[in-house]
């Protein structure tokens, strides 16, 4: 017969090292839990707070253009100077201040261009007939109508490239004489704004309802996750702006590595676990 004491006497040596080893990997799992939750909420407020800060740094950006032309219409009507030349100077004063307004136009009251500024840049514009444009033409109308300033949303522009236009009322002495018209290429002007800091950060994407205005994006799933989108106004239209972190923000924004944490909790358990086993041992060489 098998002596009671060796019995069993297998399970006995490894069930506490065993109990150690799970113990302590679910307490540095439970850690590792609660770490990355709370790298996920960081990450998620620091998105929130950048996508906040973009947006404003694009409408405020945009505005000042938009503002210009406007500035531009006024000090026209100021002057009381019907005469071309003084709305050539002033556009010219305009452009060299922000050059990335890429054209700055005067259209009759009838809906034709019919002076440019640039000339050289913007002579395929010279002459056409908005109302046979069908994005334009419609934005055109409501200015009219309204005697308000009217935004587009993105269009392809005589120039070449996608954009958007605005178009400005002429009003004098109660008459409609025509339409200040801006029009801005969108990849340099959203590039220029958005030089400094953010593309080595965020992917982001621009919006005017369904059509895209500009995307620097990727299809990094993981930062995807954390996606923040923000509306801003530019001029009468609402934009909607969406933010997700590039996978250096992600490191940048971690506390812990993941895998070196995983494997010091392993270790760590086993180590544990194989003192145990030998305190185990050592305790069953005592006398009784």
């Amino acid at each position: 017969m098998i002596p009671e004491t060796t019995v069993g006497h297998g399970w006995r040596t490894w069930a506490l090292p065993g109990c150690v080893f799970v113990l302590v990997s679910a307490g540095f799992g439970l850690g590792w839990w609660v770490s990355e939750r709370s790298e996920n909420e960081l990450v998620r407020t620091e998105t929130e707070l950048s996508s906040e800060q973009i947006a404003i740094r694009i409408e405020d950006y945009l505005r000042v253009r938009i503002d210009l032309v406007m500035h531009l219409r006024d000090q026209w009507l100021e002057e009381d100077n019907e005469g071309i030349e003084a709305f050539d100077l002033h556009a010219t004063i305009a452009r060299q201040r922000y050059p990335e307004i890429d054209a700055i136009n005067w259209i009759d009251s009838e809906g034709v261009i019919r002076h440019v500024v640039p000339r050289v840049p913007n002579l395929a514009a010279l002459g056409q007939d908005l109302t046979r444009r069908p994005v334009a033409s419609e934005v055109l109308a409501v200015a009219r109508e309204s005697w308000r300033p009217r935004i587009t949303p993105p269009l392809d522009l005589y120039q070449g490239g996608r954009g958007f236009a605005i178009y400005v009322p002429f009003i004098r002495r109660g008459k409609l004489e025509g339409f200040i018209n801006a029009a801005f290429r969108l990849a340099p002007l959203i590039e220029d704004c958005l030089e400094r800091g953010v593309r080595e950060h965020y992917y982001f994407s621009l919006h005017d309802g369904d059509e895209l205005v500009y995307a620097y994006a990727s299809d990094f799933e993981r930062g995807q996750r954390f996606a923040a989108t923000r509306e801003f106004a530019v001029g009468d239209r609402k934009w909607t702006l969406r933010v997700y972190p590039t996978a250096r923000q992600l490191e940048r924004s971690s506390i812990f590595n993941d895998e070196l944490v995983s494997l010091f909790g392993l270790l760590t358990a086993g180590l544990l676990a194989f003192t145990t086993s030998d305190c185990g041992a050592w305790l069953r060489t005592l006398p009784p």
